[in-house]
């Protein structure tokens, strides 16, 4: 799921880059937006992996 949402975020990413001109258009801030919810998403799944870590290293 990870490597997906980090794919997805390249993709997008190169795409917000090629509408760099025009900062305030309409499609820049679409783009923009998919960027931040993609980014929330790879955040809260990173969490959880730590979470599952965490809990399965060996208490010494």
């Amino acid at each position: 799921m990870l490597f997906k949402l980090k794919n997805e975020f390249d993709r997008k990413y190169k795409e917000i880059l090629q509408i760099n001109d025009d900062l305030s258009s309409p499609e820049y801030n679409k783009v923009y937006n998919e960027i931040f919810k993609i980014n929330t998403k790879m955040m809260k799944q990173l969490i959880k992996l730590r979470k599952e870590c965490h809990h399965m290293e060996p208490k010494i």
